[in-house]
């Protein structure tokens, strides 16, 4: 992964909600290669805020048949780089951007006859929508079914998009919202729609077992053997959902995830053990002395270095290197699935030594 940043202006700053917006970037020409990208990846964003240097990765919310960068930044209380976006930042403003990147990946076969669901809560909608729109504008023989999960209402991002889409593609497209503030009140509207034997239209409660079981039974002509799941959330919510549609038959290598949020999650902190490292960057090995409360990328940023990384969380893949030689413990590993683990990769941000040596490779 290549580590320069760009200065790139912001074209439009727009409102999605009270505490989200979207930021559309104007890429030039001679840039435009550079940043193509594919459904679901993300962009990293660099900033100077109070004197510190900060990065934060923000999935793409645009789709690369629409030919535009666009990502969303949801506020987060107390969130250093969150606010200063929300507060401050205004259409021609520059941003420092890196080339887009990530794992969590879709790409299109107009050929391609399949079901496909996904899976969305909070800012956790910017991937997902943007493998939604490629999905439905590039296979015209494939259907989405796709559930959304917020405290209410006024707080779903993108809400006008997801109706046009809904209209657009109406018979191709299925979108349930999922409302965890209605959990357990039937209301009035309840009362009307079980007398009526119809649905609601929404499910009251978060993306969870009970709410991907209706889902389920809503559009029984998904064959799940044969369908291709796409989830974006906190951990226990990709977690859950994948452990549902595993259980209901879907194949577990046609379940792809990705999360966001870290250790604050619930995962307690853990500590390494002090020692050496070999460390293999940018074509050149530096030996650290680590200590063992320390991650290898904080390690390796107190030096003075510049690994790849991004957001820090353990939630994307920017700085993830091989393990060559001693082990190490990892806080939250969002960004791997066991394949990867199994192959020796670790996400630096995360990872502390629990031997006394370790040699670590950025590939």
């Amino acid at each position: 992964m290549s580590n320069t940043f760009y200065d790139i202006k912001l074209s439009e700053v727009i409102a999605e909600t009270s505490d989200a917006k979207s930021l559309v970037f104007d890429i030039p020409e001679d840039l435009r290669e550079a940043f193509a990208f594919k459904a679901g990846q993300y962009l990293t964003l660099k900033f100077d805020v109070n004197g510190e240097e900060v990065r934060r990765s923000y999935s793409l919310s645009s789709a690369p048949v629409e030919n535009k960068w666009r990502v969303c930044c949801k506020r987060v209380q107390n969130g250093l780089v969150s606010n200063h976006i929300c507060d401050n930042l205004k259409a021609e403003d520059s941003v420092s951007l890196m080339a887009p990147d990530g794992r969590f990946v879709f790409q299109a076969d107009e050929e391609r006859e399949a079901r496909y669901l996904l899976f969305a809560a909070g800012s956790g909608i910017t991937p997902i929508i943007s493998i939604a729109k490629e999905i439905l504008e590039k296979e015209p023989l494939s259907t989405v079914y796709m559930m959304y999960g917020n405290t209410d209402e006024n707080n779903v991002i993108y809400k006008e998009e997801i109706s046009d889409l809904e209209k657009k593609f109406q018979g191709q497209f299925y979108i349930k919202h999922a409302y965890s503030s209605l959990a357990g009140k039937k209301g009035l509207l309840g009362g009307i729609f079980k007398k009526s034997n119809m649905d609601l239209p929404y499910y009251p409660g978060q993306v969870s077992k009970e709410t991907i079981k209706k889902l389920l039974k809503n559009y029984p002509e998904i064959n799940l053997s044969k369908a291709h799941a796409y989830i974006c959330g906190p951990g226990s919510m990709n977690e859950d959902v994948k452990e549902i549609l595993i259980k209901e038959g879907c194949a577990k290598d046609q379940v792809h995830f990705e999360s966001f949020g870290g250790a604050a999650d619930g995962t307690d902190a853990v500590d390494g053990v002090s020692g050496n490292a070999i460390i293999e960057l940018d074509g050149s090995k530096i030996e650290l002395d680590l200590d063992g409360s320390k991650t290898i990328l904080d390690a390796l940023l107190d030096k003075g270095y510049d690994p790849p990384h991004s957001c820090c969380s353990g939630a994307c893949s920017s700085c993830m290197a091989k393990l060559v030689d001693g082990k190490v413990v990892m806080e939250v590993s969002h960004a791997l699935d066991e394949e990867d683990i199994e192959d020796g990769y670790i996400l630096t941000c995360q990872a502390k030594p629990t031997t006394p040596t370790i040699h670590v490779v950025y590939e």
